[in-house]
């Protein structure tokens, strides 16, 4: 559903109203009590929340995936008379409510109530999710409410955050990229990282085992992405661990990983992480004039040539003695 400011003008202020009356629900001044009526007619604000889904990046290499449930659609009333109470109205989340807790749907939701005229009234909205962070939020202030006006305004709320979730297809097995090479060689994944402009926001851990292999997929989540900033930089790394397979390599390395930057979130985002592992030019013992997955280890030992010394002794007096 998109939102506009000329779909109010759709309804009758009346059918607002009446709209709002029957979705139901209590609005509290700031110390709890219910708000009290004044001497005259009152006037009316009909809100119209639209509460916008929030955000996932929906790529083959960053999917559509979302821990957030909301929980709870707070909206404030604030008058410019400082005297004024403050109406404050909390909806809670659910699945037969007017406000829904899954933060995937995009939703309307109507409220009517019932303010002191002739001055000013401020607007304020906000979602909180179950782990009480707000996730959306918005104001608006409507100017100089008349004595028994109905006065219908709509005010959309933009999610603060956009959700990212990296999904893996782990190969069982690494090859070379020499057609002459058929051999591979089995390949065990411990442990998957991301990072999200520079912080650590998801460290992932097989246990027991190892993460399987395709055609299964797995998914690393991090639903509070910031709305602020127009580029995120998101690092994704694979590894293996000391009984992985990958010899005397080490676990804390990645065998694979890259660094992309997330502009756009309509965009298709689908990275090949290059290999980081043993012979890649981010291998510490990487020879640029030898490059390669694999170093072989051989000591020649080259042994003395031994002499075997015969020192013959020829007598000096051969002959025999004679007789005569």
């Amino acid at each position: 559903m998109k939102f506009s400011n000329g779909s109010v003008g759709k309804f009758a202020a009346a059918a607002l109203v009446m709209g709002a009356l029957a979705l139901g629900g209590c609005f509290m001044t700031e110390n709890g009590a219910p708000s009290a009526a004044v001497d005259g007619p009152n006037a009316n604000l009909v809100v119209s929340v639209g509460v916008k889904d929030i955000n996932n990046l929906s790529k083959p290499g960053l999917g559509k995936a979302s821990a957030i449930t909301f929980d709870k659609l707070v909206i404030t009333l604030t008058s410019s008379i400082a005297s004024d109470s403050v109406i404050r109205d909390t909806l809670i989340a659910h699945e037969d409510s007017a406000f829904h807790p899954d933060a995937h749907t995009q939703q309307t939701v109507l409220k009517s109530y019932s303010v002191k005229p002739l001055r000013d009234w401020t607007v304020s909205v906000k979602t909180l999710d179950v782990n009480d962070s707000v996730i959306h939020s918005a104001s608006k202030t409507e100017d100089g409410l008349q004595i028994g006006e109905t006065r219908a305004f709509l005010l959309n709320l933009n999610s603060r955050f956009v959700v990212y979730v990296a999904k893996f297809t782990l190969p069982d097995s690494i090859g070379s990229a020499d057609v002459n090479v058929t051999a591979q060689q089995k390949l065990n994944i411990k442990r998957i990282v991301m990072v999200v402009d520079g912080d650590t926001v998801r460290d992932t851990t097989s246990s027991p085992g190892y993460f399987a292999a395709a055609p299964d997929s797995h998914e690393v989540i991090w639903d509070y992405v910031s709305t602020d900033l127009d580029t995120h930089q998101v690092a994704l790394f694979v590894y293996t661990d000391s009984a992985g397979g990958m010899g005397t390599w080490d676990p804390d390395l990645p065998l694979f990983g890259d660094t992309l930057a997330v502009v756009d979130d309509g965009t298709v985002y689908d990275p090949e992480l290059p290999y980081t592992g043993p012979g890649s030019p981010s291998d510490p013992n990487y020879d640029p004039e030898n490059p390669g997955g694999a170093v072989a280890g051989l000591e020649i030992t080259i042994g003395a040539v031994g002499i075997v010394e015969i020192m013959p002794e020829v007598p000096t007096n051969p002959l025999p003695r004679r007789n005569d």
